[in-house]
């Protein structure tokens, strides 16, 4: 995936038409959007139950959104605006970047804490606590099995949902701020700072649920609470945003606003592990 996704980037740097680009977008989308899928997976084996969600948080969310924050701040603001690179090469360079990272994740990542030798006996245990290893393999679930699920189908609604948020934030926002006439180096900066929010509140909101879990005793009424209470605030504090007039000040609101609803993201991938239990 790591790979795929990071060749398919540089196939933007080499894109001659309207049509080529739109093209690279779809191979792009293609080859990334078995990363979080992936991660279930992942987080269901590598981190045990009680702490989860705020592992989630940390990877999937704060690791995740702080990747997304930096892309523009290396991209416009130290490729381009400071060592002068043109886009298409700055692609290029960023592309290379992710082929490395592939070939790290090839030689150090193991499918299951028990056959990777560097995690002790002690750590193992903790696995063991929630059962994992006595589970066998499940066969590949029915699509349409699957799809007629309540809880999955919500689930599929809400994250279409959040998905056009996020392509506000990726794809719409640095062109909005660059119409401001700002600098590229400036723009780095204005358009990662949302997504610096999303970071923290994933983080922050990870931890959170595990704790609103403990103390509720329900796992059901922790992923509630936080999955509803982050996009309640998060859509209040949108209307505060797109009133500022200086793009510093909405770019700070675009924070507040990212932070309150990515902190719900973890919340999200708990669940999405819970539903898919051994499938996931």
């Amino acid at each position: 995936i790591i790979m795929g996704w990071s060749l398919s980037l540089v196939l933007f740097a080499f894109a001659g038409t309207y049509w080529t680009f739109c093209a690279g977008r779809m191979i792009f989308g293609t080859a990334q959007a078995g990363a979080y899928p992936s991660l279930s997976n992942v987080s269901r084996h590598w981190f045990p139950l009680a702490n989860r969600t705020t592992m989630q948080g940390f990877v999937a969310s704060f690791a995740g959104r702080t990747g997304g924050a930096l892309a523009p701040i290396i991209m416009a603001t130290v490729l381009m605006g400071y060592y002068g690179l043109d886009w298409r090469t700055a692609l290029i360079v960023m592309g290379l970047g992710g082929l490395f990272l592939a070939a790290a994740f090839v030689v150090l990542y193991r499918n299951s804490p028990y056959l990777d030798t560097r995690v002790n006996e002690a750590e193992k245990d903790l696995f063991r606590e929630d059962g994992l290893a006595s589970k066998s393999k499940k066969k590949v679930l029915n699509f349409w099995t699957a799809i007629k699920h309540r809880s999955l189908s919500i689930m599929v609604f809400a994250q279409l949902s959040n998905a056009g948020a996020d392509i506000v934030y990726t794809s719409v926002l640095g062109s909005f701020f660059f119409s401001k006439n700002i600098s590229w180096e400036e723009l780095g900066i204005y358009a990662s700072l949302p997504l610096f929010g999303g970071a923290i509140g994933g983080f922050v909101g990870g931890f959170l649920n595990d704790w609103v879990m403990r103390i509720t005793g329900s796992r059901k009424w922790g992923r509630r609470i936080m999955g509803a209470t982050g996009k309640t605030i998060a859509a209040g504090f949108v209307f505060v945003a797109i009133a500022q007039t200086n793009v510093a000040f909405l770019a700070i609101g675009l924070f507040v606003v990212k932070f309150f609803s990515d902190w719900s993201q973890p919340t999200v991938w708990g669940t999405c592990t819970d539903i898919g239990g051994t499938h996931s």
